[in-house]
């Protein structure tokens, strides 16, 4: 049975469904926090209902929109697995996720009526001998014009041991749709490095701002990244 939300709300049970509704249907979204270290969870977002919401451990995730609902979910965590469904029309779902090291992600996005929309962007910093493995989907059912969905994979490689698997799919049954896909593979900037040095930062420093600045490039993810290292850094003194 799911749990009706009307306000925002902390994940807590490893196995728990919800039901969001804006109960004024105001612009102000409703934020969900999920500090679970494991779990999975069925969601359902009402019509006219937003929805921020924050994960950022390892959790699983099945999300279905209501016409004019709108999801915008930011991701930690090493493996993620998230699938959505736009139910109706209008319904929207923007992510934006960042890993680490090593891991597994997949995403699916499911576009099953007309005229809705998705985004999805996903950033991945892989150090010497880390290995991760990216995957997202987006589908389109055969009759739904309108719809309107991307999906972009970045990867940054610190060393040349480090290996990344980015695969973006689109599954595209119907016409008159707009969707983009791409994967690139990077590394630190030479040029922005020695530039960076050349105002005074040591090679050391330059890289690590540049890496910050990949890593933190959005301001929610930075402050979830924030929230985890000062929890880190509290566990640390706890212990001693």
């Amino acid at each position: 049975m799911k749990k009706k939300i009307f306000k925002d709300y902390e994940l807590k049970e490893p196995e728990e469904d919800l039901e969001i509704v804006s109960k004024d249907q105001s612009s102000k979204p409703i934020v969900i926090s999920d500090f679970r270290k494991k779990g999975i969870s069925t969601i359902l977002i009402r019509k006219n209902t937003k929805v921020l919401f924050k994960s950022y451990f390892d959790t699983k995730k099945i999300f279905f929109l209501e016409k004019n609902a709108e999801l915008n979910s930011y991701d930690l965590g090493k493996n993620v697995n998230l699938e959505v469904s736009l139910l109706e029309e209008n319904s929207v779902f923007n992510q934006k996720g960042l890993l680490i090291g090593d891991g597994d992600w997949k995403v699916i996005v499911k576009h099953q009526t007309e005229k809705t929309s998705s985004n999805v962007q996903i950033k991945n910093l892989v150090d010497a001998g880390e290995f991760s493995k990216i995957e997202g989907i987006i589908k389109i059912d055969d009759g739904c014009p309108k719809a309107s969905g991307n999906l972009e994979i970045t990867s940054l490689l610190l060393s040349d041991s480090a290996r990344v698997y980015s695969l973006p799919i689109l599954e595209i049954s119907t016409d008159d749709v707009s969707c983009t896909h791409s994967a690139s593979v990077t590394k630190l900037d030479q040029e922005e490095i020695f530039y960076l040095m050349s105002r005074g930062l040591s090679q050391q420093e330059a890289e690590d701002l540049l890496i910050k600045s990949f890593k933190e490039s959005d301001e929610i993810i930075e402050d979830m990244i924030s929230y985890l290292e000062r929890n880190s850094e509290q566990e640390e003194k706890n212990e001693s």
